[in-house]
């Protein structure tokens, strides 16, 4: 029985959803985000949609996707985004993201993505401005959680952020314990 942490590719990127659907089951974003949808089929359609298009943003554009392998299954996952990236690598990257930002646009509800666009503004003006490594994302699944997996994928990603040149630290779109608070009670 090993554990060891990997950087995701393409190839899992199935393995990613299915692992991140479950985590965030009973999340309270992903509640308040498709509280209105009834119709499970729908539903998971769109939150397949939106992580497929965060999967790939994240690949796209010079980000990091990390996955904790236990037994060779995946546990736990998380997307990084890196702290300064050239303008075209960036610009690259957009370009190989479009087929993603269509299929977003045309299967994620107007609605949901409104809120969620906002939500991510204001979780990034809570990160300082030097550059650093954001964490977006990361979960594990519900019968590994409090294992430890996530927490050493956590500090992967801090060794990450220190070993990058550009980056100063890394956030997690939460800044102090009370701005946590306030954006949670802001936007659940």
């Amino acid at each position: 029985m090993k554990y060891h942490i990997v950087p995701l590719t393409a190839s899992h990127k199935d393995e990613f959803i299915r692992l991140i659907r479950l985590a965030f089951s009973s999340d309270p974003l992903f509640e308040k985000l498709f509280a209105n949808i009834t119709d499970s089929k729908r539903k998971k359609r769109y939150e397949e949609v939106l992580l497929s298009f965060l999967f790939d943003q994240c690949l796209y554009l010079s980000g990091k996707v990390l996955g904790g392998f236990y037994d060779g299954r995946l546990v736990c996952a998380a997307l990084l985004d890196v702290a300064e990236v050239p303008f075209r690598q960036r610009w690259l990257g957009w370009c190989k993201l479009l087929p993603a930002f269509a299929a977003l646009l045309l299967h994620f509800p107007f609605k949901q993505g409104q809120f969620l666009n906002r939500y991510f503004l204001h979780s990034r003006r809570l990160m300082p401005h030097s550059p650093h490594y954001y964490l977006t994302l990361i979960g594990t699944l519900p019968d590994c959680q409090g294992k430890g997996f996530g927490k050493a994928l956590i500090q992967q990603a801090l060794m990450e952020a220190a070993n990058y040149e550009h980056a100063t630290g890394t956030g997690t779109g939460y800044g102090k314990p009370c701005e946590c608070r306030a954006l949670s009670e802001a936007w659940l």
